[in-house]
C-alpha cells in the first residue's frame, strides 16, 4: 500500500513537469551546440568522477578551489601530453600496420575457406549469387583496406579534424569551469527549484548519483585495469602488435564483452598475416579467458559491484543503438543514461502507483 502523504501525486506532477521543462532546455542547447557536445560530454564525466577528489584536497589544503582546480589541470594536461607524445604515436602506428594487414588476412581466410567454398558451390546449398556476391563484398574490402594512405589524406584534409581538434582543446577549459564553479552551478539550479521541491530533488540526485558513480568511474576505471592485463598477457605470449592490440582491447571493455571480440579479430588478423602459428593463437585464447575470469569474478565485482542494475545484453543494446543514432556521444552517453532512467524510473513508481490513473475509484 502506497503512502498517500508521502508520495503526493500533485507534488511529484509539479516536480515531473519541471523535469520535462528542464530537459526541453537542455536539448535544445545540445542542438545548439552540438558542434562542441563530444567536448562538453567529455568534460563532464571527468569532472563527475573527479569532484570527490577535488572536494577532499579543498578540505585539506590551504589554497581556494580555483586555484586548486587550475593547478590539478595543468599537471594532469602536460602528462597527459607527455604520454600521448610517447605512447600515441606507437600505438597509431601498430593500429595502421594492423588495418594494412587486413588484405593479406582476408586472403589467407579465402585460401583456408576455398575447399568449403567449393563443396557449397557443387552441393548447391548456397545459391553461386551469394558466393560471388561475398566474393565482391570482401574484394571490395581488401581495395579500401589497403588503399590507407589515400584515406589518411582524405580525412586530414576534412573539416571534421578541426571540430575535433577543438574538442579536445576546449575539454581543458570547460572542466575547469565545471570543477571551479561547481558551487555556482549548484545554487543556480537550487535557486531555480521550488523549495517545496527540494526535498524530492535531493532524493533523485542523492539515487541517481550513487548508481552513475558506479556506473561512470567503474567502466573507464575496469576498462584502465583490463588493457594493462592485455597489454602485458599479449606480450607474454609474444603477439605481435601486442601492446597496441591489449590497449585498445581493454578500452573497448567500455562495452561489455566487446573487448574479447576486438581482441580476437585484431589477434587473428596479426597471426595470420605473421605465420606466428597456431600455438600463439591459443595463447591468446588462454590470456582473453584468464582476464575475462578475473574481470567477472573480482575486477567488476568489486569496483561496480550490483549497483548499476543493468544486465549485460542491456548494456550492449543501448550502446550500439545511442551510438547508431548519436554516433560517438550516443557510446558515451548509453549507459549513464540507460542507468539513470532505470533509478528515476523506480522512484517514479510510488508516485505513480498515487494518481488517480493507478488508484481504484471508491465503491
Amino acid at each position: 500500500m502506497v503512502d498517500q502523504q508521502q508520495y503526493s501525486w500533485p507534488l511529484f506532477r509539479r516536480f515531473l513537469f519541471l523535469c520535462l521543462g528542464a530537459g526541453t532546455v537542455l536539448m535544445l542547447l545540445a542542438y545548439l551546440y552540438r558542434s562542441i557536445m563530444i567536448g562538453l560530454v567529455t568534460s563532464a564525466i571527468i569532472s563527475y568522477i573527479a569532484a570527490p577528489g577535488i572536494n577532499y584536497l579543498c578540505e585539506i589544503l590551504p589554497v581556494t578551489r580555483k586555484t586548486l582546480v587550475g593547478i590539478l589541470i595543468f599537471l594532469v594536461v602536460t602528462i597527459c601530453t607527455l604520454g600521448a607524445v610517447l605512447g600515441i604515436p606507437y600505438i597509431y602506428q601498430e593500429l595502421l600496420n594492423i588495418v594494412q594487414m587486413v588484405p593479406d588476412a582476408m586472403a589467407y581466410a579465402e585460401r583456408l575457406a576455398k575447399p568449403l567454398i567449393d563443396w557449397a558451390r557443387h552441393s548447391k546449398i548456397v545459391p553461386d549469387e551469394t558466393i560471388e556476391a561475398g566474393f565482391r563484398k570482401m574484394n571490395l574490402l581488401q581495395h579500401v583496406m589497403g588503399a590507407s594512405d589515400t584515406m589518411q589524406g582524405v580525412f586530414s584534409r576534412t573539416p571534421k579534424v578541426l571540430e575535433w581538434a577543438f574538442n579536445l582543446a576546449m575539454i581543458p577549459l570547460f572542466t575547469y569551469m565545471m570543477l571551479a564553479d561547481k558551487d555556482d552551478i549548484r545554487s543556480l539550479v537550487k535557486n531555480w527549484t521550488p523549495k517545496d521541491l527540494h526535498p524530492l530533488m535531493r532524493v533523485f540526485v542523492a539515487r541517481i548519483d550513487t548508481v552513475l558513480r558506479a556506473v561512470v568511474k567503474g567502466q573507464f576505471l575496469v576498462a584502465f585495469v583490463l588493457s594493462i592485463f592485455y597489454m602485458a598477457g599479449f606480450s607474454l605470449i609474444d603477439l605481435p602488435s601486442g601492446i597496441a592490440i591489449g590497449a585498445i582491447a581493454g578500452i573497448c571493455r567500455v562495452v561489455p564483452y566487446f573487448d574479447v571480440f576486438v581482441g580476437l579479430i585484431l589477434s587473428s588478423i596479426v597471426i595470420m598475416t605473421q605465420g606466428s602459428g597456431i600455438a600463439v593463437f591459443i595463447g591468446v585464447l588462454i590470456v582473453i579467458a584468464v582476464v575475462q575470469s578475473l574481470d567477472g569474478m573480482i575486477i567488476t565485482p568489486r569496483i561496480i559491484g550490483d549497483r548499476a542494475g543493468l544486465h549485460p545484453i542491456i548494456v550492449i543494446a543501448s550502446v550500439f543503438s545511442f551510438g547508431h543514432w548519436f554516433g560517438l556521444l550516443g557510446v558515451l552517453l548509453a549507459v549513464p543514461i540507460v542507468a539513470a532512467s532505470v533509478v528515476a524510473l523506480q522512484i517514479c513508481l510510488p508516485y505513480l502507483q498515487n494518481s488517480p490513473f493507478y488508484r481504484l475509484p471508491p465503491s
